[in-house]
């Protein structure tokens, strides 16, 4: 091969797309890579937990994940809260593909805020829902409440607070009985009195 591996990674020549699509074909490259988590190369390719981030691996992560669901399990909870929220505001086949996705996508958004991965990846998933909550944005402002509503609305509060069980609000009260409650609600504070402002 011509080309040097110590160099920084580059976008191969096109003459060579045919050898690169042919040799993935035979030896099915692309699953292992996929299918690899010592090291996690899924991860490694989003690069970082950070909105822009995942907002970039967006188009080649949901066919991805589309045809091996499972890989749900291994994203950052930020990645899913993202995704699920573009479940709820896409249009056309996009919106199809995630809407197929939405009900793991639920678990692991539910998880996440319920600190399965602990305190960072609860702030990091509840980070992403609280700032599209207050966004200026009315579609990410309602896909951001249906996220909440759907995963942390669904807490079992009836026993205790019959009267917000089923309201817009319930996600907030189930928030307060959360493992990571107190940093999560001290987070959601400012964002929610910036809703208040716009509104």
């Amino acid at each position: 091969m011509l080309l040097d591996p110590r160099c920084p990674a580059r976008k191969p020549r096109k003459e060579l797309m045919s050898i690169l699509f042919s040799i993935d074909s035979l030896f099915q490259l692309s699953k292992s890579f996929k299918d690899c988590t010592t090291p996690d190369y899924l991860l490694a390719s989003i690069g970082s937990t950070s909105r822009d981030s995942i907002e970039r691996a967006y188009y080649w992560l949901i066919p991805t994940i589309s045809s091996s669901p499972d890989i749900i399990n291994r994203l950052p909870p930020s990645a899913s809260c993202f995704l699920l929220q573009r479940a709820y505001g896409s249009e056309g086949s996009e919106n199809d593909q995630l809407l197929d996705l939405s009900s793991p996508l639920l678990n692991h958004v539910n998880e996440s805020i319920d600190g399965a991965f602990g305190l960072e990846g609860a702030q990091r998933a509840a980070d992403i829902l609280f700032f599209d909550l207050a966004s200026k944005d009315p579609d990410r402002r309602r896909c951001a409440r249906r996220v909440l509503q759907e995963t942390v609305g669904k807490m079992n509060i009836a026993n205790e607070y019959p009267r917000f069980a089923s309201g817009d609000f319930s996600w907030l009260i189930s928030l307060t009985k959360g493992k990571y409650a107190a940093s999560l609600v001290q987070s959601v504070t400012p964002q929610l009195v910036s809703l208040i402002d716009t509104s």
